[in-house]
């Protein structure tokens, strides 16, 4: 395993004024933070999650004035021997930076300890997860029986699109004419949500093309064809009711 450039984080000092626990900040900074995000619906749960399961729990009976580097390192230690997957552990780390980071450069905290950021190792990362070979990939296809099911598959694996952009895909999206998907909504929780993945300083939505290689094409032509719901509106991938699916089951 490699392991990740040291980061920083600033701790802080608050004036006589602010001395308050850090399970204040929830109630009186996260929400200042989060809102000056622009952050996705799935995002914020995310760092929610983040925040009451491990953050929180780990930091809360501390004043922040005490907050040191040590106290990090072993928040990280304790993370390390949690069992969480790498990435995960690595997402909360960088939580903990970018609240940290915020709170001190917007003049929340009066100054940082000896006049400098207190420097703290981040967790490893794991080597990247393997790709499937071509051979589990047909494997996998001969595997499953509905159409609709091995049209998504295909989707997934000649396109490289996100979960929740091949399940927010309508009709509509999907020009086998030209041979192109155009992605611009992602599906989450039942919700289709106008935008892909973005960065906070873009000024409008993000789209998505891409080229339907000629086996998808056959195979997208197949399912569509054979469904019920025809409308350009109409979800790509959908249940027998022409809702949705759900990304965890094809139901």
């Amino acid at each position: 395993m490699g392991t990740v450039k040291a980061k920083t984080i600033p701790f802080v000092v608050l004036t006589s004024n602010e001395e308050r626990q850090i399970g204040n900040l929830k109630e009186s900074y996260w929400p200042l933070y989060v809102a000056n995000q622009n952050m996705r619906p799935s995002t914020l749960d995310a760092y929610a999650s983040m925040m009451d399961k491990w953050i929180m729990p780990f930091f809360e009976d501390l004043k922040l004035a005490e907050i040191t580097a040590a106290h990090v390192s072993k928040f990280l230690g304790h993370l390390n021997q949690s069992g969480l997957a790498s990435k995960y552990r690595r997402n909360i780390y960088n939580l903990l930076s970018r609240s940290s980071k915020w709170l001190w450069r917007t003049g929340s905290f009066s100054r940082v300890p000896s006049g400098r950021r207190s420097t703290v190792r981040a967790v490893s990362q794991e080597q990247e997860k393997g790709t499937l070979t071509s051979e589990q990939c047909w494997a996998l296809v001969a595997a499953v029986a509905a159409r609709r099911d091995k049209a998504v598959l295909w989707t997934f694996m000649m396109t490289g699109m996100r979960q929740g952009e091949v399940f927010g895909l309508r009709r509509q999206d999907a020009d086998l004419d030209s041979k192109e998907i155009i992605a611009t909504h992602v599906l989450y929780r039942g919700q289709l949500l106008r935008g892909l993945k973005k960065h906070k300083r873009a000024r409008k939505a993000k789209q998505h093309l891409v080229l339907i290689p000629e086996m998808l094409e056959v195979v997208l032509r197949g399912h569509m064809e054979s469904s019920p719901f025809q409308g350009p509106q109409d979800f790509l991938f959908h249940r027998d009711d022409g809702s949705p699916l759900d990304p965890d089951v094809f139901q």
